[in-house]
């Protein structure tokens, strides 16, 4: 999932987690976000690491938008 459609999901009400591999990226989508930002969370991942991405997918709970640059692991709700 990249930049923009993580940010149509925090301007929906979503909680969104991201992986990246450097703390800017992370900063940098996080500045994007600008008032949606307390919704986003990430984690430094290197998604070729299986055992890393096993680790990353099920740490959050399942109403939070979950991603790695190749797919959805979870469904997005509306934040209450």
């Amino acid at each position: 999932m990249g930049r923009d459609v993580s940010l149509a999901f925090l301007r929906e009400g979503a909680k969104v987690v991201v992986s990246y591999r450097k703390e800017e990226e992370f900063a940098a989508l996080k500045a994007a976000a600008g008032p949606t930002a307390p919704a986003l969370y990430g984690q430094i991942v290197d998604i070729t690491d299986e055992a890393a991405v096993a680790e990353f997918s099920p740490a959050y709970s399942r109403d939070t938008v979950s991603s790695t640059p190749l797919s959805i692991l979870s469904v997005a709700t509306r934040a209450a």
